[in-house]
């Protein structure tokens, strides 16, 4: 058994893509000394005015913060804490603004890809803004460009290019869908048989329906091509067995 559920639809193919930053400005200490604490790691983001680190100057001077004159997100720390650091040295760099991504298209993939679509990475969606017309020889696809807000380390990475997506519709897993139109749903202990019109499948086997069926009924998955109007149908409860760890029936 399995319930409908309601929500987003998407149709997409997985690329290889590089992030790199808009804007690099760096860290830089101002005197002589030892690192003695960083308070921040590569990924994490850095408001104007935070104390990047502190560095000690001896006994006389003690330590002295190391402000950031910039925020963003930190891409890179180099030096390590107990590091011995002169004026001027670079203690790490902050990206401002958006990430920028460079997404490699597959050739037979492009004629899919359009400016203006969507990509997914670590969770956060990016727009494409751009599309070679002439394909890469040395990796054999087309290199497309986009932005991506939100802190995500620089780095190659593999994101999902959004084909397609539909919006607000009611889904069910394929395998409840017997001969294209037919789903069983449960009422009390037997199955009524509902009428389903396909409008859109999804990478991991979720199709998007138009039907009476609304977000929580409950469907028939597995066995449903041996039943018929108004079959009786019981729940089973499945438990681990402690000892075994194999699944007992109650």
């Amino acid at each position: 058994m399995d319930t409908v559920k309601f929500g987003e639809l998407r149709r997409s193919f997985k690329a290889w893509c590089i992030v790199k930053p808009s804007k690099v400005v760096a860290i830089v200490s101002d005197v002589d000394g030892i690192v003695k604490k960083i308070n921040f790691k590569p990924g994490e983001y850095i408001k104007e005015g935070d104390t990047f680190a502190q560095i000690y100057r001896g006994s006389v001077y003690r330590s002295l913060p190391i402000i950031s004159s910039s925020g963003g997100v930190l891409d890179g720390v180099f030096v390590e804490e107990g590091s011995p650091v002169k004026a001027g040295t670079v203690l790490g760099v902050i990206s401002m603004g958006r990430r920028e991504v460079e997404i490699y298209i597959p050739l037979k993939m492009r004629k899919m890809v359009k400016v203006g679509g969507e990509f997914l990475l670590n969770g956060k969606v990016g727009k494409i803004n751009y599309i070679s017309n002439i394909p890469a020889d040395s990796i054999l696809s087309f290199v497309a460009r986009g932005n991506l807000e939100g802190a995500v380390e620089v780095g190659i990475y593999t994101c999902n290019v959004i084909l397609e997506k539909r919006k607000d519709v009611h889904f069910v897993r394929s395998s409840a869908i017997l001969g294209d139109t037919l789903v069983y749903k449960v009422v009390g202990d037997r199955v009524k048989a509902v009428k389903v019109k396909r409008i859109f499948e999804d990478d991991e086997g979720n199709i998007a329906i138009e039907s009476e069926l609304r977000r929580g009924d409950t469907v028939v998955v597995l066995g449903g091509e041996m039943l018929r109007e108004g079959s009786r149908v019981a729940f089973e409860a499945v438990l681990k067995n402690p000892s075994s760890g194999r699944p007992s029936s109650l």
